[in-house]
């Protein structure tokens, strides 16, 4: 996979789990191993000044929240957004609403929902909108984003190519 493919290039690389089920408990673990590499990246010869955030399909949706909503998830963990030195997002989903944004696969979006969405986010709107990160930085739209605007600000400060 991705790990193992970087990793043959000599770079470290870390693939964390986390629980499948209800949102946010599952980017509550991928912050908590986050903070984990953050404490132990020295110790197993990595460079702290280095860190690339990854990930793929449903891993790419949770990292880009890890970062879009770092105050609600990293630094309650005591990672700031700026311990990355940048992101790798692989195929996520970043609007949880209608993923593929095109008429002709309204179809597919509505079995994404039913099969992916509802299960983990559920039907509460505002929810589903918090965890959108791609409607989260879309804030001037009216599209999501309410009351994060400081949170999104805070994002992109450091971190310039979010």
């Amino acid at each position: 996979g991705l790990c193992q493919n970087v990793a043959s290039r000599a770079i470290l690389a870390v693939a964390i789990g986390y629980r499948r089920g209800k949102y946010p408990e599952f980017v509550d673990d991928a912050a908590m191993a986050v903070k984990w590499v953050q404490d132990n990246i020295s110790k197993l010869g990595g460079d702290p000044s280095c860190v690339y955030l990854s990930g793929h399909s449903a891993g790419g949706h949770i990292a880009s929240l890890l970062i879009v909503r770092s105050r609600r998830f990293l630094e309650p963990v005591g990672v700031s957004p700026t311990f990355f030195r940048g992101l790798v997002l692989i195929s996520g989903v970043y609007d949880l609403f209608s993923p593929m944004q095109q008429a002709l696969v309204d179809v597919k979006n509505r079995w994404f929902q039913v099969g992916y969405v509802l299960p983990a986010f559920g039907w509460d709107e505002r929810l589903r909108k918090e965890a959108s990160p791609l409607l989260l930085l879309l804030r001037e739209s009216g599209d999501g984003g309410e009351g994060n605007e400081e949170e999104m600000a805070s994002a992109g400060k450091k971190n310039e190519s979010i």
